[in-house]
């Protein structure tokens, strides 16, 4: 989409994970952005960013996932 872009984000757990206890770290190139299950935030400059979180269960184990994200210039 093209800049200011509105993103969404959110995890979908494995069925066999308890969402109860989990911990969220969202990253937009490399800087914190959340720390919740869900996160609405705006890319207002066009570029190629990367986005990851980290997810970690009550016994440390953690999980991630990632993808990224164009962002065109306005108008494009």
């Amino acid at each position: 989409g093209s800049a200011p872009l509105p993103v969404n984000l959110s995890v979908q757990l494995p069925h066999q994970l308890d969402a109860q206890g989990l911990k969220y770290l969202w990253t937009l190139d490399g800087e914190i952005i959340a720390r919740t299950a869900e996160v609405y935030t705006t890319i207002s400059k066009p570029g190629l960013y990367s986005v990851q979180v980290v997810v970690t269960d009550p016994d440390g184990k953690t999980f991630t996932a990632g993808r990224k994200i164009t962002v065109l210039p306005p108008g494009s």
